[in-house]
């Protein structure tokens, strides 16, 4: 569903969004002495979500062009 113009950009934003909450859990434990772990876990879920959302947003969309 993404053009391929676009691919490595998303790619590259959802990469740089995953290494800064990295860095803000750094930051979270120093300020608040708690800890937050990130996983590959996470970063599989991020991707998970931003398709189904990318998904239900050309739903909508068709389902406007179609009303």
């Amino acid at each position: 569903m993404i053009p391929d113009e676009h691919r490595s950009n998303i790619v590259e934003h959802v990469v740089h969004t995953h290494q800064s909450v990295i860095e803000y859990t750094v930051d979270y434990f120093v300020k608040n002495r708690r800890r937050n772990y990130v996983t590959p876990k996470h970063y599989l879920d991020f991707i998970h979500i931003y398709l189904v959302e990318i998904q239900e947003r050309a739903a909508y969309i068709d389902a406007q062009v179609y009303c």
